[in-house]
């Protein structure tokens, strides 16, 4: 458990040291699903995915996102924004779209604009923006975002009017059911490391 403890403050002071964090996003246009090019919607807070349609942990995560959308859908507006301009295409995007019952916006990055202001070096990857356009949250891959990281990470800046979680959250969420989880996975990875670290 001392071993779970330092890894969650180290995955927390990453977090927490995130340049991205504050930046704002003002006059970004993005190209839709009708080739035409749009603003992001300000009126309301937005949850923008980073993906491509070849992409599989992508096609796993928009399971997530469903989910996401359907706790939180009073409060958030979600955004798909592909980082593959010079490859993707409608035709491919709706593809995607129905083969993982996408309901949301969807769109293309020209040029990886967005993705190269918010440093996006993998995907998925998230970023909740205020109506004011400042970027509240930043989960990438490297902090392994669940569908409860991005429920808290709405939390933290709306005051939905669904206050539940999805079923299968709260049988993870709470603290012995997650540690029997992740800690003798977690134990397994640190262990040697720290070994090596006192030689």
């Amino acid at each position: 458990m001392k071993y779970l403890g330092l890894f969650l403050v180290f995955l927390a002071s990453i977090a927490l040291l995130s340049p991205i964090h504050g930046t704002l996003i003002s006059n970004y246009q993005y190209e839709g699903m009708d080739g035409e090019l749009h603003y992001l919607d300000n009126s309301t807070y937005l949850f923008i995915d980073f993906f491509a349609t070849w992409c599989g942990p992508c096609k796993e995560s928009s399971k997530e996102l469903i989910t996401l959308q359907a706790y939180r859908g009073d409060v958030i507006k979600i955004l798909s924004l592909s980082v593959s301009f010079d490859s993707e295409t409608p035709e491919l995007m709706n593809q995607f779209r129905q083969e993982n019952n996408i309901t949301w916006e969807m769109g293309i990055d020209p040029n990886r604009t967005l993705t190269s202001k918010l440093e996006v070096n993998y995907i998925p990857s998230y970023a909740l923006l205020s109506p004011q356009g400042e970027v509240l949250e930043f989960l990438n891959a490297t902090n392994f975002p669940t569908i409860l990281d991005m429920i808290e990470a709405v939390d933290r800046h709306t005051q939905s009017t669904n206050s539940s979680y999805p079923p299968m959250v709260l049988s993870l969420s709470s603290t012995s059911g997650l540690s029997v989880l992740i800690e003798p996975v977690l134990l397994a990875l640190l262990i040697p490391i720290i070994q090596r670290l006192k030689k």
